[in-house]
This record gives C-alpha cells, sequence and structure tokens, in this order.
C-alpha cells in the first residue's frame, strides 16, 4: 500500500479521532470490511493508472472516503462512480454519457479522469491536502479559507472550511493508516477480492451483455463489473466498434461462439481482439469517439498543463475574453492556461494581465500558417540578434511573444521598435495603415504566412510614426468596442484619461460598447468655464449612481445650499433617477398679481413670506381665500388675486385719500 512517501501521511488528534470511528464503531467497522475487500479488486488498476499520471499513489485512499470503492454508486447530490464526478466536472475531463453508458461508473476512465483533475487542482494550490480539500469543496471555498485565514497550511486554515471539508482530509487520513496495517486496528483475517483482469474486445453492433457472458462462458455479474459504466445491459450500437471488457483469456471463446451466433450473421461484424489489462494502460483504448477537426491539434490530452518543450506566446488579457474561445484560438485547453498561469478552477485572470501560452511546434506552426518543410531551427534560433522576441525563461523554456521574427532576414528594418497589441476589430491591413508600413512588411516583420491575427497578439512594427498622432489624424471621435476601457482609448489616441472624461462629460471610468466617445477637444469646449456656463443654462439634472451634492453643485457651478433651496432639500440625501433642479428658478412676481393667479403651498411658508413674494398684503391674501386666521397648510391652493370690482374699489379708495388729504 501507498506508505506517504509522495504525500505525507500525518497524524494527529483529528485523524485520531476517525481512526477511533472507522475501527471501533459498528457503522465504521462495516464500512472498512467492504471497502478493504473490494480494494483487493480495483486497486492494483488504480494505482498502475495513477502511475501512468505520474500521480501519487496516495490518492487511492481518497476514492475509499468517496465512494467506498462502489462503481457504480450515486450521491444524493447526483456524483457518480469511484471517484464521485459531478456532470460538469466529468465532463471537463472526458467522462461522457448517453443513453447506453456513463463514463463516470467506468473504473478505468474514471481514475484515470481523477488523477488529472487533482494534479490540476495540485497545480493551483502547490499543496496535496488543499488539492483533496478542493475536490470535495470547489477551489472557490479552499481559496476563501486561504484569504480569511492568511495561511496555506491545511491544519491552520481548516476551520474555515466547511463542515464536511473540514473533516474530509482527516477522515482520508485515518483510512489510509487502517488500510495499511489493518489488523492493528481489530481487522484480523482480511478477505480481499481477486483483483480485476480481462481481455478488450472491439465490437461493433449492439449485443445484450447477457450474450457476451454467454459467449466467453462467464455470468453477467461478471459482465457487468468488467463494463460497469454500462447502464442498460446491451453493448452499444455505435459508428464506431466499442471496446468490451471479458474475463480475462476467454477472448478466444468468445470470438468462436460469437461467430455461430444469429447476432454475428445478422450484423457481418467482426469482432477485434485489442490486447488485456496487462499489456498496459490505453495501449489499445478505442472506446471512445474521436474526431479530428481542421486547424485544430490539441496535441496530446495527457500532457496537461507541461511547458516543456513549448514556445511560449504572450497574450495579453483585457479582462472581458472568453478564456475557453483564448483556449480555442491557440489550439490549447482553458485548463492548460489556468496551469500554465496559476489562475485556480473557477476564477478568471486579473484584467490587463499577460498570459503565457505554451504551444507545442506543430500548433505553433499551425497558428501562424508555417509550412512544415521549414525548419525550426531557421526561425527560432537565437544567436544575439532578435533579443525583442525571445526571453529565456527560468522553467528553461524559449518565452516568445506572439511576435516572431527571423534570423535569416535579409536587412535590419528600419524604424523605431514598436510593439502593436491586436484590438477588437483590427486587421492587418488597417494596423500597416495605422504605422504607415505595408501589410507584407507586417507578416515578414511577425513572420506571418496568413493575414490571421487575434485580439491580445503583439506585433512588432518597425516604424518612427507614433501610433496616436496616426490614428488622431483627421479623427474625432471612436466608438467604444468589447473590453475598452478609458485607460487603453486614452494610449491609442495619445490623450490622457482625464482629456477624455472632460471632452466626453463623463465623471467616472464607466464606457459602454458602442458608445461614442470624443477622442478631440470638442471646438465648443474652450475651458472650464465654458463648461460651466453651458451646465448653468441645464435647468435638471438626473441623479446617477455614485454622485452626490458636492459632485454635482460643482459640475454646475452652484451651491450646496442652493440645491436644498432650489429643491426643498432638508438633509444631503439624494437617490440615483432622482431629478434635482439645478439652475435659479425664474421668478416672476410682477405677473402674479395678474386675474386668476394661483399658489400652492409649500412646506415652510406662511401667509407673511407668501404676500411677499406675490407683492400683496396678508389682509388681501385672507380676503381673497376667505380665511378668517393666518393658518394655512402644505399643498392649500391660495388664491393670490381678487376680481376687477375690488381692484376698481381700490384704487377709488387710493384717490379719495389723495384728494382728502
Amino acid at each position: 500500500m501507498p506508505d506517504g512517501s509522495d504525500v505525507p501521511l500525518v497524524r494527529n488528534n483529528a485523524v485520531d479521532e476517525y481512526i477511533e470511528f472507522f475501527s471501533k464503531t459498528d457503522r465504521g467497522k462495516i464500512f472498512v470490511d467492504k471497502t478493504l475487500y473490494r480494494s483487493g479488486k480495483f486497486f492494483p488498476l488504480m494505482r498502475k493508472i495513477l502511475k501512468y499520471h505520474k500521480a501519487p499513489e496516495e490518492m487511492i485512499y481518497l476514492s475509499i472516503q468517496e465512494s467506498g470503492l462502489n462503481p457504480t454508486i450515486v450521491s444524493r447530490a447526483g456524483a457518480v462512480g469511484l471517484w464521485q464526478f459531478m456532470p460538469a466536472t466529468g465532463s471537463a475531463y472526458g467522462l461522457t454519457s448517453d443513453s447506453y453508458r456513463d463514463d463516470r461508473r467506468d473504473i478505468e476512465k474514471s481514475t484515470d479522469a481523477a488523477a488529472r483533475h487533482l494534479k490540476d487542482l495540485y497545480r493551483s494550490f502547490d499543496d496535496w491536502y488543499l488539492a483533496w480539500a478542493a475536490y470535495n469543496a470547489g477551489p472557490g471555498r479552499v481559496n476563501s479559507a486561504i484569504n480569511k485565514s492568511g495561511s496555506k497550511d491545511f491544519w491552520t486554515l481548516r476551520g474555515y472550511l466547511p463542515g464536511e471539508t473540514k473533516n474530509y482530509v482527516p477522515s482520508i487520513l485515518a483510512l489510509s493508516f487502517i488500510f495499511r496495517n489493518p489488523g492493528t486496528y481489530g481487522f484480523k483475517d482480511v478477505e480481499y477480492g481477486k483483483p480485476v483482469s480481462f481481455d478488450r474486445v472491439n465490437l461493433k453492433g449492439e449485443l445484450p451483455l447477457q450474450k457476451v457472458a454467454e459467449f466467453s462462458e462467464s455470468d453477467i455479474e461478471t459482465i457487468r463489473e468488467l463494463n460497469s459504466e454500462l447502464t442498460a445491459d446491451v453493448v452499444p450500437l455505435y459508428d464506431v466498434a466499442y471496446q468490451l471488457r471479458i474475463p480475462l483469456g476467454s477472448y478466444n471463446v468468445f470470438s468462436s461462439n460469437y461467430k455461430k451466433s444469429s447476432e454475428y450473421k445478422s450484423s457481418g461484424n467482426e469482432p477485434e481482439f485489442a490486447g488485456n489489462d496487462k499489456s498496459g494502460y490505453y495501449s489499445t483504448e478505442v472506446s471512445t469517439t474521436t474526431y479530428t477537426i481542421d486547424g485544430y491539434d490539441p496535441g496530446n490530452p495527457r500532457a496537461v498543463g507541461t511547458s516543456i518543450g513549448k514556445e511560449r506566446i504572450a497574450y495579453f488579457y483585457r479582462g472581458t475574453d472568453d478564456l475557453d474561445r483564448i483556449a480555442d484560438s491557440f489550439y490549447v485547453r482553458a485548463t492548460d492556461i489556468r496551469i500554465w498561469n496559476n489562475i485556480a478552477a473557477g476564477r478568471n485572470p486579473k484584467p490587463n494581465s499577460e498570459l503565457s501560452i505554451y504551444l507545442t511546434d506543430k500548433q505553433f506552426k499551425k497558428f501562424y500558417g508555417i509550412k512544415e518543410d521549414e525548419k525550426k531551427d531557421d526561425t527560432n534560433k537565437n544567436d544575439g540578434s532578435n533579443n525583442d522576441s525571445e526571453i529565456k525563461s527560468d522553467n528553461g523554456n524559449k518565452d516568445k511573444n506572439v511576435n516572431v521574427t527571423t534570423k535569416n532576414e535579409k536587412k535590419k528594418p528600419a524604424g523605431k521598435t514598436q510593439v502593436h497589441t491586436v484590438e477588437s476589430g483590427d486587421n492587418l491591413s488597417g494596423i500597416a495603415d495605422i504605422y504607415g508600413v505595408s501589410v507584407s512588411e507586417l507578416k515578414e516583420w511577425n513572420n506571418l504566412e496568413s493575414d490571421k491575427i487575434v485580439v491580445g497578439q503583439k506585433l512588432n512594427i518597425y516604424s518612427d510614426k507614433k501610433t496616436g498622432d496616426k490614428i488622431s489624424k483627421g479623427k474625432t471621435t471612436h466608438i467604444v468596442t468589447e473590453g475598452e476601457n478609458l485607460s487603453l482609448i486614452a494610449d491609442m489616441y495619445g490623450v490622457s484619461v482625464n482629456n477624455l472624461r472632460e471632452w466626453n462629460d463623463i465623471d467616472g471610468d464607466v464606457i459602454k460598447q458602442g458608445q461614442k466617445l470624443n477622442i478631440v477637444k470638442p471646438k465648443k469646449t474652450t475651458d472650464k468655464s465654458s463648461d460651466k456656463t453651458t451646465n448653468k443654462k441645464t435647468s435638471t439634472h438626473k441623479v446617477k449612481e455614485g454622485e452626490n451634492l458636492t459632485l454635482i453643485a460643482d459640475k454646475y457651478d452652484v451651491t450646496i445650499e442652493d440645491l436644498r433651496e432650489w429643491n426643498e432639500l432638508k438633509k444631503d440625501v439624494i437617490v440615483p433617477g432622482q431629478t434635482l433642479v439645478v439652475s435659479e428658478p425664474k421668478k416672476t412676481k410682477e405677473k402674479t398679481t395678474s386675474k386668476g393667479k394661483t399658489y400652492k403651498v409649500k412646506k415652510g411658508d406662511t401667509l407673511q413670506s407668501i404676500a411677499d413674494e406675490f407683492n400683496v398684503t396678508i389682509k388681501d391674501v385672507k380676503k381673497w381665500n376667505g380665511l378668517s386666521e393666518e393658518t394655512i397648510y402644505t399643498g392649500q391652493l391660495l388664491k393670490m388675486s381678487g376680481d376687477s370690482s375690488n381692484n376698481m374699489d381700490k384704487t377709488s379708495d387710493k384717490t379719495r385719500k389723495k384728494k382728502n388729504g
């Protein structure tokens, strides 16, 4: 049994509690009895697969915890098989299912997927205990525990993990101690199951497992166990042969009996011997259908995350790019990119960061359209004349930006060396125009055989023309494309972010795809004072997210007190979507005394303040509205003028007083 040489098997109080449970309680002892027996069946094959992937064999103890070594078990959450894969995770590692089969139940395929998945997690956390914890709870919860605890030691951050995960690793470690020395913990005379062994048969055509058992001169339970992935007790009918397992040494008997059967006569498909479990794992596996797609070559799927012997390409990640789409562009997998750049599963790279992508020689040539007969040594060998395109990395690989120049150029390009990062919507013709060069020169400088470029790709350009001057010449606006921000656009046109904010009346940094931006100073905008003059003509302002009275007052060159008064605000609290008056309302005092004028009482008004505003007396207001007292209420509608006869009487009284005087 694995002894901890690859993964240290720690024993402490938490582990002892689970040793106590598995060795002293009825429930624990029954579980260990069953799994010890099953370990005899499955561990030899599982360990062979782990060795194949150079993964620690101590991982078999995790499978005990996960499934009790039952290949067909299904959890309440829907996880299936020896390694309890959920559908999404299983699919990510090539475990597919249909009406015939579920690869999560396949002993070989599920162990193969578990080895790769756990190695991916280890690359993310650099610790096997954390990888095990992430296998149970997901990388997100483990990262959260790391952030909260400030430690990457499992035993330190254990208290920050969910309850089940907190005890997951101690339970696995407890099982490792018991399985290595069962007698020490009370398990005497242990019975181990006979290791599964089989011949592989490629068979095309639907065939019930009962018939497979008969032709193999075996029993259906044995056939079911060897082919635990088959859910319908029948060999699938696919366009290609299905690789079936039958008892070791029974192929000749099976073939002879099958060829005598009516099933063979109706199908006419010859069975094919495809080796056995002794001949090596996956040596002749054809049990999955694969397709070749023009222009796509992911390489060996077992070389997940390796960068050895590959060319490095630098990719600029904006923050909105889809990782799967980036991976497809370079003929690699998103998992590879995560491993190369130490990005935890479920998380995205940091915006505006550079990603390292490693391509095999074949992938590299396909990506750039380089013909196979071109010698790699001629294009990639560095003799000191091409320092801009190659950087020696710590792991011995040559770092190559997407810009690659050749050693055997006829002459050194003239002009200043510049690097252009391909933007959304860019093409070689447009880039050539920006820098005042030709498309053929761009292709020559960057070893491009076709016009294909991708967003984030970096191109070497030799030109004395500044990109900002070239782009902005004659151009006054820019339409925002996906992934752009103010900083990128400012750099593109050789202006400042503050310029862009001022010229486009932007308060923060938020811009949207499709938005039209001024990239030169508008003719009508001469200085800040003219901005404020323009703003003062605006009578209202709709409050935006994040704004406050101070910002709005500064924008319209008014005071906070003005805003409070004009909008009847007692506090400084405003909400997004609220409409504010931002210029002083015009007062029409002389017109207010016209016939039929009314006034709606506002909070804080008195008869005296209203009479003063309309240049009348309190007595007039009371008379026009039939008021016996000076009490008024908010919302009350008051008449602010009398009829013509009253005005005439008032005039007559004044005339008489003058005469008498």
